[in-house]
C-alpha cells in the first residue's frame, strides 16, 4: 500500500500496536532461573531498555552532516528501571547491597532523550528515499565489563550498521522505518567477549492540510546483550545480560507558523530479561512545550510521568530487606533544553540540558531517589573535519535506603563522548571517537571507570 497516497485505517494501526505489546520477546529456548538464585556481590542491575545514540547515529540523523532529508526519531521517555540479585546462599542472610537503579541503563546507553535533533522539513519524494552506514573498527578498551573491583582491559573489533527509508509522497503524510545495529567482539574476555545491540523502529506520521496539528504512531523494539562483571575481591563473578523491549506510541503535535511548538505521546511498553524471571509493563504520559526560530536562544520543556509494574520484584524496605508486595515505581521527569542562536562557531549547534528525576515506590522506600542532571553537546564541521562532543553529570540521592556504613547512598558520575571525522571521498570517512564514563559513591561497590578509545572507517550512501 502506498502510504502516501493512503491513510492507514485506524483498527488496522490500533491492531498493530496491540500486537506488539502481545508479542513474546525473544529467549533463549531455556526456563529462567529465578530471580533470587543468582548470587553476586553487587547485588542488582537494571534493565537493558534504552539505546545511547552513538556518535556515529548523531553524525547520521544530524543534517549538518549530510545534504539529504533526515528523519527526527522521537525520544523515548528514559525509565531508569532497577532489577534485584539477591545473595542467596541462606534464606536467613541478607543480600549485599544492590546495584543503584540507573547502573546498568546508564552504563550502557544513557537517555535516549539527552540530545535531539531538530526534525527537517522533508520534500515531497514519490518513492522511498533511502540510507544506508557501515562502519568498522578497532580499539582499546579499559573495563568494558564495568567492574567495580577487578577491571580488566581489552583491544576489541566493532562494527555498527545503520538505515532509514522515508517515504512522503505527499506533504500531509510521512513514514519511517529505521535499524541500527552494532556489535564488539574482545580479546581477552573469555565467555563475555562480546555484545551486540540491535534496534528497529517504525514511526507514522499524519498532518492534514491546513491544520497546525499531525498524529503520530510508533512501534519500537530493542534487544541488548552485555557482559558484565559483579566479580568481588579474589571471586569471580561475570554473567551475560540479554534484555528486550518492545514499546507503541501515540502523538499529537501542535505546531503554528511562528514555530511555537507543544505535543502529547501516550507510551506503553513491556521489558523481559532472557537469563532471570524478571518482567514488567510500562504507562507514560509525557508533554513538550517548546520554541524555536527565537533571536538569542531556542528552548524546549519536557515532562514525562511513567509507572513501571514489575511482576516478578518484590518490594524492599531501606535495608533490602524484602518486605509484601511487588515494586511499582511512579517516575516524574522534568527537562528544559536551550540552544543559543549567536552567529559564531561556537554557540551555533550547542546544546545545554538539565533536567530533575523524582521516584517513588508504592511499598517501602528502598526505590525512592531524587536525580539531577545536566547535559552540554556540541557539534562542529570545518570541511572536510567533523566532530561531536558531550559531557554529562548526574547526581543520585535515595532517600531511604542504607549502606553498610549505615548512611543514606547516594552516586554521582561523568559522561563524555568524542567522535572527530575525516571526509577521504564522496561516501567514505575516517573516524577516531573516545567513550568515558566515572561513576562515585559513597559505597565502593558502585564505584567504576571506562574507557573505549577506538578508530575506523566509515561508509554511508
Amino acid at each position: 500500500m502506498n502510504l502516501g497516497q493512503k491513510v492507514i485505517p485506524v483498527g488496522l494501526w490500533i491492531s498493530l500496536t496491540g500486537g506488539m505489546l502481545f508479542l513474546p520477546c525473544p529467549s533463549s529456548g531455556e526456563s529462567p532461573r529465578s530471580f533470587d538464585s543468582f548470587q553476586s556481590n553487587l547485588g542488582e542491575i537494571g534493565t537493558l531498555d534504552h539505546i545511547r545514540p552513538p556518535s556515529q547515529v548523531q553524525l547520521a540523523l544530524n543534517p549538518m552532516s549530510r545534504n539529504v532529508p533526515t528523519p527526527l526519531l522521537e525520544p523515548e521517555n528514559p525509565v531508569e528501571q532497577e532489577i534485584e540479585y539477591q545473595e542467596s546462599q541462606e534464606e536467613e542472610i541478607e543480600s549485599a547491597p544492590p546495584l543503584s537503579d540507573e547502573e546498568i541503563d546508564e552504563l550502557l546507553f544513557g537517555d535516549l532523550n539527552d540530545w535531539e535533533t531538530d526534525e527537517p522539513k522533508i520534500d515531497e519524494v514519490s518513492n522511498w528515499m533511502q540510507f544506508y552506514l557501515l562502519e568498522l573498527g578497532i580499539g582499546h578498551a579499559y573495563n568494558p565489563l564495568y567492574a567495580a573491583h577487578t577491571p580488566q582491559a581489552s583491544g576489541y573489533a566493532e562494527i555498527t550498521a545503520e538505515s532509514f527509508f522515508i517515504h512522503q509522497s505527499e506533504p500531509s503524510r510521512k513514514a519511517l522505518l529505521y535499524f541500527y545495529g552494532e556489535g564488539k567482539k574482545f580479546t581477552e574476555l573469555d565467555e563475555e567477549d562480546s555484545s551486540g545491540l540491535f534496534l528497529a523502529l517504525l514511526d507514522y506520521t499524519y498532518h492534514p492540510d491546513a491544520s497546525p496539528l499531525s498524529f503520530g504512531q510508533k512501534l519500537q523494539h530493542t534487544y541488548n546483550n552485555q557482559g558484565m562483571d559483579f566479580s568481588d575481591f579474589g571471586e569471580s563473578n561475570r554473567t551475560k545480560i540479554t534484555s528486550n523491549k518492545s514499546q507503541a506510541s501515540t502523538r499529537i503535535i501542535w505546531e503554528n507558523e511562528n514555530l511555537m511548538k507543544a505535543a502529547v505521546e501516550i507510551s506503553l511498553g513491556k521489558s523481559e530479561l532472557d537469563e532471570f524471571a524478571d518482567r514488567s509493563s510500562e504507562f507514560s504520559v509525557g508533554f513538550t512545550l517548546g520554541k524555536k526560530g527565537n533571536r538569542w536562544m531556542d528552548w524546549e520543556g519536557k515532562y514525562f510521568y511513567t509507572a513501571t509494574d514489575f511482576k516478578d520484584r518484590w518490594a524492599k524496605d531501606e535495608s533490602g530487606t524484602k518486605i509484601d508486595g511487588k515494586v511499582k515505581v511512579h517516575e516524574s521527569e522534568a527537562s528544559l533544553t536551550l540552544q543559543p542562536k549567536f552567529e559564531n562557531r561556537f554557540s551555533q549547534e550547542t546544546k545545554i540540558k538539565t533536567g530533575f528525576t523524582r521516584a517513588r515506590n508504592e511499598d517501602g522506600g528502598y526505590y525512592d531517589f531524587n536525580r539531577w542532571k545536566i547535559s552540554l553537546s556540541k557539534e562542529l564541521e570545518i570541511d572536510p573535519w567533523e566532530s561531536s562532543f558531550s559531557l554529562g553529570y548526574k547526581s543520585t540521592d535515595y532517600l531511604e535506603r542504607l549502606t553498610d556504613k549505615n548512611e543514606r547512598f547516594q552516586k554521582n558520575g561523568w559522561n563524555i563522548d568524542l567522535r572527530i571525522s575525516r571526509l577521504i571521498s564522496s561516501n567514505w570517512k575516517t573516524f577516531v571517537k573516545w567513550v568515558g564514563e566515572d561513576d562515585r559513591s559513597n559505597d565502593p561497590d558502585f564505584s567504576y571507570q571506562s574507557n573505549f578509545w577506538s578508530w575506523g572507517l566509515s561508509w554511508e550512501k
